[in-house]
């Protein structure tokens, strides 16, 4: 993940660089009982979290991001045969900021609320599977009027196994 903040205001503009994220969840999957139980309504919360303090000659840096996250959409499956199957999916992840924020200079800035669209792919065999995510970048400053921020995730690995 990585995290860019700018400022139109001083012309702050500043990298907090590539970092690994953590995120654990649990997700809930309903199969619609139509079309062949093709397709499935999601639900999966969760908590991720991202910490970087750069290091910079003339500022202290430092971005603690702590998110729960709720992501709610639709899966389609396509079936290869008994207990082989690749799915696609799209919805929507709402996200919580919990305890965090970007200091600049002991400049504290509260993240925001927010909600952005998600897409995924992934395969599943029995009772394990694996997805590739894509999360746009959102702007987690966007209730500052002279701030900005670009927060990414880029494509994200996720790895399931099936309780049920």
């Amino acid at each position: 993940n990585s995290l860019q903040v700018a400022s139109s205001y001083n012309f702050f503009d500043e990298n907090y660089g590539q970092q690994m994220a953590y995120r654990i969840g649990i997700e809930a999957e309903f199969i619609m009982p139509f079309n062949k139980n093709k397709w499935a309504i999601i639900l999966e919360p969760g908590y991720s979290q991202y910490q970087s303090s750069p290091k910079h000659q003339y500022y202290t840096l430092t971005a603690e991001y702590r998110c729960i996250e709720i992501n709610a959409g639709v899966r389609h499956y396509f079936f290869l045969g008994e207990n082989s199957r690749i799915f696609i999916n799209g919805g929507i992840r709402y996200y919580f900021p919990v305890n965090s924020l970007i200091d600049i200079n002991n400049n504290y800035f509260r993240l925001s609320i927010g909600i952005n669209p998600v897409v995924g792919a992934g395969y599943s065999w029995k009772m394990l599977s694996a997805e590739i995510r894509y999360i746009p970048p959102y702007d987690p400053l966007e209730a500052y009027s002279v701030w900005a921020a670009k927060y990414s995730g880029g494509p994200i690995l996720i790895l399931g196994f099936q309780l049920f």
